[in-house]
């Protein structure tokens, strides 16, 4: 007869616990995973003078108060590659939006689809 399941760690489990300190469990990384820095994010590049040839190319939220993400503007897709980024708040809102509405929440379709076709817009540079 096999022992009965618990939820309690293995020594095995403990041993490597107590070997990563207070490292995060693989849940907790999970939910720290899940949770990003709340839009709406923005974009920018240039010169910083009066230095210069310092160069910055950014993601940012309240007006550059708060570093997103930096990117590569000395590449063709750069550009792009930053909207993307910088609309992806707007496009997981938007998603989480449509997927409310197919599955069968009663909302307005068209605020839904101007919410989509809006987040389309910013992460295409068309807004």
């Amino acid at each position: 007869m096999s022992p009965p399941m618990t939820n309690s760690p293995s020594p095995n489990e403990d041993q490597a616990r107590d070997h990563l300190g207070d490292a995060p469990s693989r849940a907790e990384q999970s939910d720290a995973a899940a949770k990003h820095t709340p839009g709406p994010w923005e974009w920018d590049c240039g010169i910083i003078p009066p230095d210069g040839p310092g160069r910055y190319a950014d993601i940012y939220k309240d007006g550059g108060d708060l570093i997103i993400a930096t990117f590569n503007d000395q590449i063709a897709e750069g550009h792009a590659n930053a909207r993307l980024i910088a609309a992806a708040p707007d496009l997981l809102e938007a998603l989480k939006l449509a997927d409310a509405m197919l599955s069968g929440a009663n909302m307005n379709a068209g605020v839904v689809e101007r919410k989509v076709k809006a987040s389309i817009a910013k992460a295409e540079g068309q807004s």
